[in-house]
């Protein structure tokens, strides 16, 4: 050491500064601690002991800091050195001992009140004791821990001082540590830029997390609560994977690291991932003495994609690795700073997994006259979510201690994790030329526990269509359907259904004929799908609202026989098509289901990545088994009305339809305004009594802001459901049922009775059986995500004309019970112990919007069919409190495209829901080094774009006092879309989507007491003309002047509190 005055206070390194900051604001607590053990047995001088520790701490500068907070930052303070360091306890006994030593390991050591080192001699009355030392990560790390050990077995001498001289002198003293790690960094010859340079083009496109199955949502301030597992393999196993090693000139750490991302991989569902690395970071022999904090975290990425085998899988880490290491000056701060990732409260930027090996443990502490064995001491703490720690053992045996955060894992899920990460380490290290896939998971006894329900039985006996007519005819008088005020009994239901189907058959309609349905909401909505299957035809639902072509070409791929219109309608303009008119009056009784075989019963049309809509063709069986499911579990009886809301092209309005009638009660049904508009289907539950009611989690969230009853029964499906409305929906129905399933198998495949924690879709309905696989289909046990294989008999026949996609979706595979055939849904899924199970997401690009399923690549392709367009991604959003799809375009070189002009083109061939809010041209799409198009990018332009302020404010010609109407509408949309507003633009041309204008409509009504109707705003979507419409209802001029005028202030009629007062009742996102 230099020959200087001491310094009162030191600077801190990058690192030591993170884990202040950590400590400052996220109340680490015993997180960042070493707790390093021996068991002493034999004579002790604790004198001598004593002594030894105290010049340690004399010697060694940052045992006796603290840290104090400076107008330059926090800055460290070094204390006098004490004249006493070893806190010796009195004998007490074994279990007494174990409990002070696990109080120990669990106490925070405060950085500002210190000390940040302390000894502790535990006693046991059988004659050994414990000698634990405790520091703090930011003063010392694992190499520091065996520098210690080594001087404390120099300086201990039983019956004597320890003598400083033992020793030689440090070569640096704490202050100068953070220069002389700059200098060392400058002279590798890299700079900081070309690191951060480095960082930022591994990272790009990285995900933003590895997402694991965990038990329990993130919260936003962890506590760091943990538990470990220790786990220890077989002799030769290190050995395995160092020979591995070897042969791939690679490190035993690399291997180790390459069978947890292996692992990692598997259980997650994931081929790319980002794991912690803790690599030592002393750049020279002059820091080899010291004690201190000298280590940086890498986030170390690797692709697990190609299935591959253990060596292929150690080259792909030794690279990353290697390279990482290479540029690891920077510290994890300033990595962070270069990938830019996206930050979530609770989250560890940039990976959630550590690995560690270590092998720091060689130095042996050898005390005169003592023996001392090692002992490691855990505390029940873990910094992320999940950190491996690897050594061997004095025998050389491999061992891990598997640490895991229990905010987000169960106990038990944590140790069954543990126990399969032993599992397939022992599996790979012994055949390393199995394939990723290849390498077993299951515990032992899980063979046979692999299914979420079944085997399925396939015995569906007799017809729902068959049953629903008898049942309204018995008794029928009873209130069958109601809509718009008009009801029907059972007979006169009977009556109208035979009216259509003698319509039909005079058409030429036969059995398996295919009908096209398209009708306004009303009870002719109940009445023609009764008509068709009664006939044995096939029920293929159409929406008017959609553009022409698109219209053409679903009437053209389903081969119609005829398409049921309302009196007056255009005429169906696709060849061989019968128009039939619902006017007709020429009643004739339904005649007998055939209900032998299994027949056709409807195909619905959901969106394809070729392009084009594809339409799925559902069997009777499948038909009768889900409406006689939905009756059951919802427990349907002669005194509910069930309220059939959702839009007839989307398959889940088939039970809300049959359901009611099968099991003797009504089935009120929206019409078109009540059907599209939240606030006026509150308004039908309440004045009709509708006691159980279905709808998307989306459109729940604007229900509950205005439902005034209680239903009985509640469900949500189409999308997922988020964990704070599901108790929301709780608290506001008496029973809640969240429901899962693609139109594939069906409309529904699991349904969950809904109780407090976390969201699962419930196990399996009544001849239906689940399986979570992996990519080579094999069961994944309990816990471990995959993807989620439905069959049983809902499973559709396939797609219309499209052989090769049914094939390719629809698989045959033996599952030990004989070869089934299942439908590969393409959700990634979980299976609890119970059997419930959880989704985690898509495998693919596919998405949900609002209940619909949406292939962004059938959107990009119709992009690309516009003049002016040569290239289109489409992706969604969500984005503080507004989401949607967002369009980035590119022209031709040296072109743009017009977003006005591909709106329109869109409009006219595609429904209003696959339509982007957001059309936006870019000179190029962002690209990935594997040549993917950057979503992250893309998402960052979308955010941008939502943050700009376009014609702010208030309207360019009429001020707030001239036109209270125009300002009242401004504050309404900007409320919904939490931004200024351009108030000659499009609503929708701004991120804007039904449900939000859905809440705007309701947030007007409320402040001016007016009617107004979605119609009403597709018609006027913009501020000015939404203000024009208004205008004209007698008396709205006036309620939005009193509106203004009520609440203008100090701050102007602009300002924020004409919003809080306009829109007092906030609406929620």
């Amino acid at each position: 050491m230099t020959d200087r005055p001491a310094a009162t206070t030191a600077p801190m390194t990058p690192e030591q500064r993170r884990l202040w900051y950590l400590d400052q604001y996220e109340e680490t607590g015993a997180v960042h601690l070493i707790n390093q053990g021996w068991w002493l047995t034999g004579p002790l001088d604790e004198a001598a002991l004593d002594s030894a520790l105290t010049v340690l701490v004399r010697r060694h500068e940052l045992l006796r800091s603290v840290c104090v907070p400076t107008p330059d930052g926090a800055r460290l303070l070094i204390r006098p050195a004490p004249d006493s360091v070893l806190a010796a306890e009195e004998p007490s006994s074994p279990d007494a001992v174990a409990a002070r030593r696990a109080a120990l390991a669990g106490t925070p050591l405060s950085l500002t009140d210190g000390p940040l080192f302390t000894a502790h001699l535990l006693r046991e009355d059988t004659g050994r004791a414990l000698l634990l030392l405790r520091v703090h990560h930011l003063v010392a790390d694992g190499w520091s821990i065996e520098v210690l050990t080594r001087e404390l077995s120099i300086l201990y001498t039983p019956g004597a001082p320890a003598d400083p001289g033992a020793l030689e002198p440090l070569p640096l003293a704490a202050a100068d540590v953070p220069a002389a790690l700059r200098s060392a960094a400058d002279s590798d010859g890299e700079s900081a830029q070309e690191a951060a340079a480095y960082w930022r083009d591994t990272l790009r496109g990285a995900p933003e997390a590895l997402d694991l199955p965990y038990d329990h949502p993130r919260p936003a301030r962890p506590t760091y609560a943990g538990d470990r597992s220790r786990l220890l393999w077989p002799p030769g196993t290190a050995e395995r994977l160092k020979a591995v090693a070897a042969q791939q000139g690679a490190t035993f750490f690399v291997a180790l690291y390459s069978v947890l991302a292996g692992f990692l991989s598997r259980i997650a569902d994931q081929d790319d991932l980002v794991i912690g690395v803790p690599v030592a970071d002393r750049p020279g022999e002059e820091f080899e003495p010291l004690v201190g904090f000298f280590v940086n975290t890498l986030p170390v990425r690797i692709g697990t994609d190609g299935d591959p085998a253990l060596g292929e899988l150690v080259a792909r880490a030794a690279d990353s690795f290697f390279e990482g290491c290479v540029h690891r000056g920077l510290p994890f701060d300033g990595i962070v700073r270069a990938a830019a990732p996206p930050r979530v409260p609770g989250r560890t930027p940039l990976f959630q997994v550590l690995c560690v090996l270590q092998n720091t443990l060689g130095a042996e502490l050898e005390l005169a006259g003592a023996e001392a064995g090692k002992h490691r001491v855990d505390q029940m703490a873990a910094a992320f979510d999940l950190t491996v720690e690897f050594w061997q053992e004095a025998d050389g045996r491999l061992a891990a201690m598997v640490e895991y955060a229990t905010e987000l894992f169960t106990l038990e899920h944590g140790r069954r994790l543990s126990d399969r990460l032993a599992v397939f380490l022992a599996a790979w290290a012994s055949d390393p030329g199995l394939r990723l896939g290849e390498v077993p998971l299951l515990l032992p006894g899980e063979e046979d526990a692999t299914s979420a329900g079944g085997p399925a039985g396939t015995d569906v006996p007799g017809d729902v269509v068959e049953d629903i007519v008898a049942r309204l005819d018995a008794p029928p008088d009873r209130v069958a359907a109601r809509s718009s005020g008009r009801m029907l009994t059972g007979r006169q239901l009977l009556d109208r259904v035979g009216e259509l189907r003698n319509a039909l058959s005079a058409a030429g309609v036969v059995p398996g004929s295919r009908v096209g349905v398209r009708l306004p909401r009303g009870t002719d909505t109940v009445a023609a799908l009764l008509a068709v299957l009664t006939l044995d035809a096939v029920y293929v639902p159409l929406d008017a609202r959609l553009p022409a072509e698109r219209l053409r070409m679903i009437e053209s791929a389903a081969r119609l026989r005829a398409v049921l219109t309302p009196a007056g309608a255009e005429p169906v303009r696709t060849p061989s098509v019968e128009p039939v008119r619902a006017g007709s009056r020429d009643p004739a009784p339904p005649g007998p289901v055939d209900g032998r075989g299994d027949r056709d019963a409807y195909v619905f049309f959901t969106s394809g990545s070729s392009g084009t809509p594809k339409g799925v063709l559902v069997g009777r069986k499948a038909l009768t088994n889900l409406v006689r499911e939905w009756a059951r579990f919802t427990g349907l009886g002669p005194g509910d009305s069930v309220a059939a809301a959702t839009a007839t092209t989307f398959d889940v309005s088939l039970p809300e339809l049959l359901a009611p009638l099968l099991a003797g009660c009504t089935v009120e049904v929206a019409d078109d305004r009540a059907a599209e508009d939240p606030t006026l289907l509150a308004e039908l539950v309440a004045h009709t009594g509708v006691t159980v009611l279905q709808a998307t989690p989306s459109v729940w969230r604007l229900l509950l802001d205005h439902l005034t009853v209680r239903p009985r029964v509640a469900l949500a499906g189409g999308e997922a459901l988020p964990r704070d409305l599901k108790d929301r929906l709780l608290t506001a129905a008496d029973t809640v049922f969240n429901v899962y399933g693609p139109t594939e198998t069906t409309v529904w495949s699991t349904v969950w009775r809904c109780a407090p924690g976390p969201v699962t879709v419930g196990t399996a309905l009544a001849r239906t059986e689940l399986h979570v696989v992996d990519r080579h289909l094999r069961p994944m046990p309990p816990g471990c995500r995959g993807e989620l294989l439905i069959g049983g008999v809902g499973l559709a026949r396939g797609y219309l004309g499209h052989d090769d996609l049914t094939a390719r979706q629809f698989v045959v595979h033996d599952f030990g019970y004989g070869p089934r055939r299942w439908y590969r849904t393409g959700d990634i899924a979980s299976r609890d112990e119970d059997g419930r199970v959880r989704l985690h997401g898509r495998r693919d690009a596919q998405i949900k919007l609002r209940g619909h399923r949406v292939e962004p690549g059938e959107i990009e392709a119709r992009a690309r069919q516009c003049p002016g367009v040569a290239q289109c991604a489409v992706v969604p959003f969500d984005r503080n409190g507004q989401s949607g799809l967002a369009a980035f375009l590119v022209g031709p070189p040296g072109t743009a495209p017009d977003p006005a002009q591909v709106r329109a083109h869109l409009s006219s061939v595609l429904p209003a829901y696959m339509v982007p809010a957001l059309l936006l041209s870019v000179p190029e799409l962002p690209r990935l080094s594997s040549g993917k198009t950057d979503t992250r990018a893309l998402l960052t332009e979308v955010e941008a774009h939502l943050a700009e302020s376009p014609e702010a404010g208030r309207p360019a010609d009429d001020g707030p006092e001239d036109c209270p109407v125009t300002e009242a509408v401004l504050l309404a949309l900007q409320a919904v879309l939490r931004k200024p507003v351009a108030p000659h633009t499009s609503f929708f041309d701004q991120g804007g989507d039904s449900l939000g204008a859905a809440r705007a409509l309701a947030l007007l009504r409320k402040a001016l007491d007016i009617p107004l109707h979605m119609s009403d705003f597709v018609a006027a979507p913009s501020v000015r003309q939404l203000a024009d419409v208004i205008r004209s209802r007698p008396g709205a001029t006036d309620a939005a002047r009193a509106a203004v005028a009520a609440v203008s202030g100090p701050q102007g009629a602009t300002g924020g509190g004409l919003a809080r007062g306009l829109l007092s009742e906030e609406v929620a996102p």
